[in-house]
Formats: C-alpha cells, structure tokens, sequence
C-alpha cells in the first residue's frame, strides 16, 4: 500500500477529471444495466456473489499502488472452472491474494499473461506457493527483466506448464466457451521485438483474443497500440465487433483509436487502472455509446453473464446521471 498523502493527491485528481468531466457534460452513456441475470447488491456482493450454473462471471480487480498497478481479471466459466488474465505487478500480489481468497479460488485452471511486462505478471509470483495453476498460457516473446526471470523460475520449480499462442488458434472451453486468438501474429516470437525498442514493441505482440459464451462476446486487448489495433482492423474487421472490451493499454491515448472504437462497437468498456490516463479516451468511449468503467474509480467491477445477458456491477457504483 502506498502512504497516506500520495493516495491522497491520487484521489483529489481523479475526482478533479470526474469534476471536469461532468461539468462538460461528456461521459459514459446513460443506458441502464442490463437487470438479467440476477442484480446482487453491490458493494459486498462484489465477492460474495454466488455464481449460477448457467452463468459466466469476471471480475476486473481493483489494485492499489502509488505506481500504475496494472491487470489482473479473473474469469470463472460456467462449468467452475477459473482463468486470471494477467496479475498486476509484484508490490500489488497481496492484494490480488486477497480478492482470490474472498472468492473462495486457491486454483487457476489457466493463468494468462498477455505479456511480459511487469504490471502484468508481477502478481503472480506471490501466487506461487498458494494458488495452484494447472497451465500458464502467454505468448513466446521473451523479456530480459528481472520480473520475467523469477516468473519463468517460478513456473519451472511449481512444475507449471506452459503454452504459447499466437493468431489463428481456436479453443474450446468448457461450458460452451470459445476462445479465438487474434494477436500477435503467427510464428512470433522474441527476434520480432526491434533490437534496443520501447515499450511499444512488447506491448504490440501481447495477447489480444476474443472470448464468446452463447450471444454475448468479449474482447481482452492487452497493451495493443494504435498501430497494431489498426493492422487488426484490417485483418479481422467485423470479428472486433463486441459486446464488451477491456481497454488496450490502461486507456492511454497511445490506444484506442477512434476507428478501433467504432470497430469495436463495445457496449461496456473497462479500463483496468488505478490512476486515471487519458481523460479524452475515457470520453471516447461514452461517446461511441458504451458505459465505461475505471477500476481506479469505480473499484473492482464484477460482469455477470448467462450467455445472453449481461449485468454489471461496480464495487463504488456512480449515480445514472453523474459520474461520481
């Protein structure tokens, strides 16, 4: 946990942006949540909420740091079965224990890390030891960090399987679950990172792919940018169009461009941050008609969904007609 005055300047920030935001009059959209399946009430709920034979729940966790905290979402399919797309960063695991915990996981059936940076899998090293994993899936491009060096150590001394994917595959989940990986392109690997490359040529060879259960589908984008969500607009067209996007890249303006936006369509949009990016990306999104989450705001955000439906549900949840 970070001290008490960095979370506090953190704060006044965020609710200067919701200030300035509802006093311009821009936002998410106003469209009502969807009321089926069942509507828990909500704080408490967030973790306690019993999962339906039928239904598909996910949860975009809330992490606090005074660093960027990054990703970490838990899936929990229809048969029971469990997914954690990425973990946050290290200083953050505890946290991201805790949520486990409340949940009642001690195992991943599959553990997802979209890439090698550290907000991403630095969470799962405090796992190791804990919480069982039976297979770690990410793709096949390398990094020299020290992070990445533990995690891969880690995985061998747990005796953790690990598989690579890249565009094309195509899996079966159960409890009628598809999954259809989009990015990065097939036969990458480590060389395909330009020698002495920023960020950017990491974050554009994540794991981006599509997830469907029954009408409803949901797109997981990674740290992607603008180049990269342009080159899968072109291969992929209509195949971006969802019902609901976690935000490439934390919701920072090196993302989410507008004509990735209009291609996705997305009717909800969550943006896994602890400290709000970009304030025209938060807009861009209500303005394209979806209702748009920040976990720094809006704490974790719980989806519910029975393959034809969704509800979603905000562990700080904002009035209809206001942003705070």
């Amino acid at each position: 946990m970070g001290n008490r005055t960095n979370s506090s300047v953190r704060a006044i920030v965020n609710v200067f942006f919701l200030l300035l935001i509802a006093l311009l009059g821009w936002g998410c959209a106003s469209a009502p949540v969807a009321s089926s399946p069942a509507e828990p009430a909500v704080e408490s709920t967030i973790f306690e909420y019993k999962r339906a034979d039928d239904e598909l729940l996910m949860w975009f966790f809330f992490l606090e740091d005074d660093d960027r905290s990054g990703d970490a979402i838990l899936v929990m399919l229809p048969n029971g079965e469990t997914m954690l797309i990425d973990a946050g960063i290290e200083a953050a695991g505890s946290q991201l224990k805790h949520h486990l915990d409340r949940l009642g996981v001690t195992h991943l059936d599959y553990a997802v890390a979209t890439h090698a940076h550290n907000d991403h899998i630095g969470g799962f090293l405090p796992l190791f030891g804990s919480v069982t994993m039976d297979d770690y899936v990410t793709v096949n491009v390398p990094h020299s960090t020290d992070t990445y060096a533990r995690v891969m150590r880690g995985l061998g001394e747990s005796e953790i399987p690990i598989t690579y994917v890249e565009a094309g595959e195509r899996f079966s989940l159960p409890g009628g679950v598809e999954v259809l990986v989009l990015n990065p392109p097939a036969g990458t690997t480590g060389d395909d990172v330009p020698p002495g490359s920023d960020a950017a040529g990491l974050n554009n060879l994540s794991l981006v792919f599509r997830l469907d259960y029954g009408e409803v589908s949901f797109l997981f984008t990674a740290d992607i940018y603008r180049a990269r969500e342009s080159a899968l607009i072109d291969t992929y067209g209509d195949v971006l169009d969802v019902d609901v996007v976690k935000v490439p890249h934390h919701g920072e303006s090196t993302s989410s461009s507008s004509s990735f936006v209009d291609a996705m369509s997305p009717e909800y949009a969550v943006i896994t941050i602890n400290i709000l990016q970009s304030l025209p990306i938060y807009q861009r999104y209500g303005k394209s008609g979806a209702q748009a989450f920040i976990t720094g705001i809006d704490g974790t955000v719980l989806l519910i969904c029975d393959g034809s439906s969704i509800a979603v549900h905000a562990e700080h949840p904002r009035d209809s007609d206001s942003l705070f």
